[in-house]
């Protein structure tokens, strides 16, 4: 008897079953099929972890403990001014100029003309502006005009004096011709005179006859008429030249007049001219204009009471050779400056610029509200690059010492004096390279208030130690002391 195989069976044998390798997985994991050496190996991995996270505080911990804590102060290159103040004293200051002035006109006008701006450079005597002349033209015309006439009545009264010491001549000639007749006349009388004397002596004696006495008489007679004319004559020749030397002193004292009115005339041009220059604004000296005060069509006045459309200067003109410093001196510092004394500039408009100077002036009088003392320094040179107003640091150099101009320093290095240190009779720096310190020799120039410069042996942005104790020395590891 034959079996017959049922197909649903043979093909349940031929499924495949995927939940038999989950199975055998499982059994595998629950029976500890971890490999042995992964455990250990997660355990160094976690040491290794908490050394590297602790290795750090560990170290500032253990450097805390037992390394010296220092304080460490960076090089820096200071600017020529603090070096200077080591070596003086030191105040702030600004330049001026000895010659400044603000240039107006004497007149109230309309300015017509403007010539200049900021900047410009003007000579002594160029015409910055001009107002408006218009009247003052016209009040030298009428001047001008007004002379003319008197100069016209001065030479007609010099006509009319020539013409009256003229006549005068010619009376006192007349009078002299009329004195000589009068003589003539008066010697011809007393020859007549004596003839008839002696005649009529004659007479008398009967040497000569009556008829002769009568014609001596008669002559006698003649001759004192002859005498009473020429002395007539002469008194009207006389009257004549007193009436001459009268017209001589009226025409004199017209001519005066006139003279005078012809100087009244003379200054009114004068004063109309003045009055026409004052409508031109000129420069009193060599300068630069720093400041331009009015502007064209502007109405300037000299005493400016008409508001604000009036200006009372059209410029401010200052002379650029005779810029120096204004310094305020504190009073505690008076005693350490002397007329004279050698002064370094150092103008904030150029760091690394040394401009020599020396003091000028001293203030007699005292800020009482500052408790400072002005004074002026005179700039000896290099004042090319400075203007008005330009901030400067003054430091006054001890007698004895010179000042130069410097236009481009050598780094200048300041340090406390707490951070120099010597070693072995070696004066130098604790230089921080890491975690140790290195000795460096270093040369030193003049030192005060605490700081002093170094002339060689250090470079800027090197960082030494501020205050060095006598145990550290060269080599040593240091802790650095937090800057918090």
């Amino acid at each position: 008897m034959s079996v017959q195989a049922d197909p649903a069976s043979d093909l349940q044998a031929l499924r495949i079953d995927r939940n038999r390798g989950r199975k055998r997985s499982r059994r595998r994991q629950g029976s500890g099929g971890l490999p042995p050496w992964l455990p250990r190996l997660i355990g160094l991995l976690a040491l290794l972890l908490v050394v590297w996270l602790a290795w750090r505080p560990l170290t500032r911990l253990h450097a805390r403990l037992t390394l010296p804590t220092v304080s460490v102060i960076e090089v820096v290159e200071s600017s020529p001014a603090s070096a200077g103040a080591v070596a003086g004293t030191a105040a702030n200051g600004h330049v001026v100029a000895a010659r400044r002035a603000a240039l107006s006109t004497d007149i109230v006008g309309r300015i017509a003309e403007l010539f200049i701006t900021e900047g410009s450079r003007v000579r002594k005597g160029d015409v910055l502006a001009r107002l408006d002349a218009s009247q003052q033209r016209a009040d030298l015309t009428r001047s001008e005009a007004d002379l003319a006439v008197a100069q016209q009545e001065l030479a007609r009264s010099d006509t009319a004096v020539a013409a009256a010491r003229a006549q005068l001549r010619r009376t006192q000639q007349s009078a002299e011709a009329s004195r000589a007749a009068l003589d003539e006349a008066s010697s011809r009388q007393r020859l007549a005179r004596s003839d008839h004397e002696r005649t009529r002596r004659l007479v008398d004696s009967g040497v000569s006859p009556r008829r002769e006495l009568d014609e001596a008489t008669t002559t006698l007679e003649a001759a004192d008429a002859s005498l009473a004319s020429a002395r007539a004559v002469l008194a009207a020749e006389e009257a004549s030249v007193a009436d001459a030397r009268v017209q001589v002193t009226l025409s004199e004292a017209d001519r005066s007049l006139a003279e005078a009115r012809v100087e009244s005339a003379e200054a009114a041009v004068g004063v109309a001219r003045a009055n026409l220059d004052k409508t031109e604004v000129r420069a009193p000296f060599d300068g630069v204009v720093v400041l331009k005060d009015a502007e064209l069509g502007e109405v300037v006045s000299p005493n400016v009471t008409g508001g604000a459309s009036t200006r009372g200067a059209v410029c401010t003109l200052v002379d650029l050779d005779s810029l120096e410093v204004q310094v305020e001196l504190p009073e505690t510092n008076l005693d350490s400056v002397k007329i004279g004394a050698p002064v370094q500039v150092y103008p904030d408009s150029a760091p690394g610029t040394t401009l020599p100077g020396k003091v000028d002036r001293i203030w007699p009088t005292a800020v009482r509200e500052k408790a400072t003392v002005e004074l002026r320094v005179a700039l000896l040179s290099g004042a090319d690059d400075l203007r008005p107003d330009m901030g400067v640091r003054a430091v006054f150099l001890p007698e004895g010492r010179s000042v130069e101009e410097r236009r481009s320093s050598e780094p200048v290095l300041l340090l406390p004096e707490t951070a120099v240190i010597e070693r072995g009779g070696r004066r130098g720096v604790l230089v921080v390279e890491g975690d140790r310190v290195r000795f460096t020799d270093v040369t030193l120039g003049e030192s005060r208030s605490g700081r002093v410069i170094v002339e060689s042996g250090l470079r800027p942005r090197q960082r030494i130690v501020a205050e060095p104790s006598s145990e550290l020395d060269d080599g040593d590891r240091i802790r650095v002391e937090s800057s918090s």
